[in-house]
């Protein structure tokens, strides 16, 4: 007897199947099921257009001749959705009706598309088989003539089971002649995100910065030679997909320093990046491309710290904490031709020093930016720049008032100058008493200071408000 278990391993190990394609090719070949091996037909000038976690897939069909009530089954992702399916024909050819099938993607759809299924139980040290039927999938149940029984998913065997081991899309065709025409459809597991590769320069406080755009296919369908063209923004959708979790990924470098990277241009809903080279992206894997032309632009790394201040007498507490600090860039401004938008993704900063070494610095993720607009990427707690809070006053003024003072100590004990903002927020209606000269009353019920500490400094700060309820 056959160890089921065994020979998908081995499957998995020698072509490098995911275990859920393997789990219905070796049912197929060890447990008698009969799974669908006619011919699929595949779409030629592929173009994808991804929105973040989906894509619309367009197409040209085969250029055939059908006549009266035939169909045409086209491969497709198993993430597809039914109700996307549109057809564009040429006359006298059009479409009656489209029908879907999935390959089981997970155990759970396998063994739902099973139940009311004979299947044969293999139990006992001589792996006996008892027959039955399958009735219950979760817990897994079987009727036989003993009555139900539980049962592994690893000593089933189907019988006379028939199941798609692909995706696809069956067309019906009405009319005699020529098929030509486009199929498209909407698709989850197609997505992309942005990677912009950042150097940073001190001296001159500038970025250079490299776009790129890593492509990702978590489905078992593979597109050849296909257009990319990838949006940044968010279009409204009925029911939004799952961010998709891939199986395994190859990560694969698809761009030429030579080539003139996209063109770019608005629909007003979002931006988008039409590339230029057309790409393979195989099932499962990732690739990354260059999105558009690398561009310089002003930056400067600061540090930003916020505090809550208490409306309630507390424990003086004068312990240093550590500032984080932020890498501030500002692209060209919205009238550059070359101006774009910067997309969600991930964004890496690399410093570069006066003998050009890079070292990395920090990364972040990054929403949405449009053109022309300053962004931020935070960089990681300073250890070199700390802040110490003392409160010196705190008087209770009936049931609706407080008067606080509050000393602050800012210290840099790094290599340089240090940019710093102070922002104290009080969260409520207050009036500023009396406060040193680089402090000012902020926007939303807050004092903000826009700060220089140079090199060993040790800046001390000082501020009495009233606070109103």
């Amino acid at each position: 007897m056959i160890d089921v278990q065994k020979t998908l391993d081995q499957v998995m190990q020698i072509v490098g199947l995911s275990s859920l394609r393997a789990m219905v090719l070796c049912a197929a070949l060890i447990s008698g099921i009969q799974s669908h091996a006619g011919p699929l037909q595949a779409l030629s000038n592929v173009e994808l257009t991804l929105f973040g976690q989906e894509a619309w897939v367009r197409g040209t069909l085969p250029a055939i001749v059908v006549a009266e009530g035939a169909t045409l089954e086209i491969g497709i992702p198993e993430t597809a959705r039914l109700a996307s399916v549109r057809a564009r024909l040429v006359d006298p050819i059009n479409v009656e009706s489209f029908e879907l099938s999935r390959m089981p993607h997970s155990t759970s759809s396998f063994l739902e598309a099973a139940l009311g299924e004979a299947v044969h139980i293999r139990q006992g040290p001589d792996r006996a088989s008892v027959e039955g039927v399958l009735v219950a999938s979760s817990p897994l149940m079987v009727q036989t003539r003993e009555g139900l029984q539980n049962a592994q998913f690893e000593g089933l065997i189907f019988p006379a089971l028939s199941l798609n081991d692909r995706s696809s899309i069956k067309m019906t065709l009405s009319g005699d002649g020529p098929l030509e025409g486009q199929l498209q459809y909407a698709a989850d597991g197609l997505s992309w995100k942005a990677i912009y590769d950042l150097r940073y320069f001190p001296e001159r406080r500038r970025v250079f910065i490299e776009p790129w755009a890593q492509i990702s296919n978590t489905t078992s369908q593979s597109f050849q030679d296909a257009s990319l063209a990838l949006n940044a923004g968010e279009l409204n959708r009925i029911d939004r997909p799952l961010p998709a979790q891939p199986e395994f990924s190859r990560m694969s470098l698809a761009a030429s320093e030579d080539l003139a990277m996209s063109e770019r241009q608005s629909t007003g809903l979002y931006h988008q990046w039409q590339l230029r080279q057309r790409v393979d992206l195989p099932s499962r894997s990732d690739i990354k491309v260059a999105l558009q032309a690398p561009f310089e632009a002003e930056a400067e790394v600061f540090y930003r710290i916020k505090s809550q201040v208490q409306s309630y007498r507390s424990e003086t507490d004068s312990r240093a904490v550590t500032v984080p600090g932020f890498l501030r860039v500002t692209p060209a401004s919205i009238e550059d031709e070359g101006a774009a938008p910067i997309a969600a993704g991930l964004a890496r900063v690399f410093n570069v020093t006066a003998q050009d070494e890079e070292f990395f610095q920090g990364e972040d993720r990054v929403s949405t930016v449009p053109r022309g607009e300053p962004f931020e990427v935070a960089l990681g707690q300073a250890f070199d720049i700390r802040l110490r809070r003392k409160i010196t006053g705190f008087r209770v003024l009936g049931n609706r008032a407080r008067e606080i003072g509050l000393d602050l100590q800012l210290e840099n004990t790094g290599e340089s100058d240090a940019k710093v903002i102070l922002i104290e927020s009080v969260g409520g209606d207050f009036t500023l008493i009396d406060a040193s000269s680089e402090l000012e009353v902020g926007p939303n019920q807050s004092i903000i200071g826009d700060l220089k500490i140079l090199k060993g400094e040790k800046r001390k700060l000082a501020y009495k408000i009233r606070i109103n309820f």
